[in-house]
């Protein structure tokens, strides 16, 4: 029998717009759309949502030296140049199936032809925080409607808020908003392909030499030039804000301090994430490979 959810307070709810989304590509709610296909380079690169996913789909389009356009989908008039932002580099696009990009994971050099294969992964209590920052807390563009819309609640809702209307969602973890699902789901299945990936990279401000690795002598000296730069722009979450502090977004956080707070809501993400959590402990099992060791 499931564990029953923190007690914390009911958050005000409002009625979500069913249109809210309707103008959003298919592929937005697709997560194996997230896996970076680039075979002219033999290189694959899993970019779950909120795993500097946009630095990375402009790493892409810098390294086949193509315009990188806008990410922003949220006008209906960017829409043809956000989705070529976004999904001119899926398996589908590169005509690549999902059997054949299993093989490229599964297979060891040199059956698989010289391809290199890289998962950013990243804490799965740091990536809520960084969702709830982006989307929920004034930090993004499209932040309201994937934060307030999406859960049906009040603007500026607080943490706690959040991962409780997550864990009353009734669809399953995959379902969820891509900038909400769990890691366990991009990528055709990441709960059972963790491992496959030749290079696991930590998501922080470190991954820069990584993904530098990842495509030297793949491309040229001035591109591999532009996608350092383009890597310095990738941003993480400071350590601080990790910790739940007693306000968001200009609200009192509920749980009767930060303290009491910090606690029940890693308690919610321990549970809305118990997926990432085990596929990070088998990725300790990983074996060589990987520029960070999950914990």
């Amino acid at each position: 029998m499931a564990a029953a959810a923190p007690r914390v307070a009911r958050p005000h709810r409002r009625a979500a717009p069913a249109a809210a989304f309707a103008d959003f590509p298919p592929e937005f709610f697709d997560l194996r759309t997230r896996l970076i296909a680039l075979p002219a380079l033999k290189i694959l690169l899993c970019a779950p949502e909120k795993n500097a996913g946009t630095t990375l789909h402009a790493v892409a389009h810098v390294a086949n030296g193509v315009p990188r356009g806008t990410q922003d989908w949220t006008a209906p008039t960017r829409l043809p140049q956000a989705a070529e932002f976004w999904w001119a580099f899926t398996p589908a696009a590169a005509n690549l199936s999902a059997a054949a990009v299993r093989r490229i994971l599964r297979r060891p050099p040199p059956h698989h032809d010289r391809w290199r294969t890289a998962v950013v992964w990243r804490d799965p209590l740091e990536r809520f925080v960084s969702s709830y920052e982006s989307k929920c807390a004034g930090g993004d563009h499209d932040g309201g409607i994937n934060c307030e819309q999406y859960f049906g609640l009040e603007a500026s809702p607080t943490m706690e808020a959040v991962a409780t209307a997550l864990l009353r969602r009734r669809e399953a973890p995959c379902g969820w908003n891509p900038h909400w699902a769990p890691q366990a789901c991009f990528c055709g299945g990441l709960a059972s392909d963790f491992c496959a990936y030749g290079r696991r990279i930590r998501f922080g401000r470190d991954m820069g030499p990584s993904v530098h690795a990842l495509f030297e002598g793949r491309v040229g000296a001035a591109t591999l030039r532009e996608i350092d730069a383009e890597m310095r722009e990738a941003t993480t979450v400071p350590a601080a804000k990790v910790v739940v502090r007693r306000k968001h977004g200009g609200r009192r956080g509920v749980g009767g301090g930060a303290r009491n707070a910090t606690w029940a809501l890693r308690t919610m993400v321990a549970e809305l994430y118990a997926s990432d959590y085990s596929m990070l402990k088998s990725g300790e099992r990983c074996g060589t490979g990987g520029s960070g060791r999950p914990p």
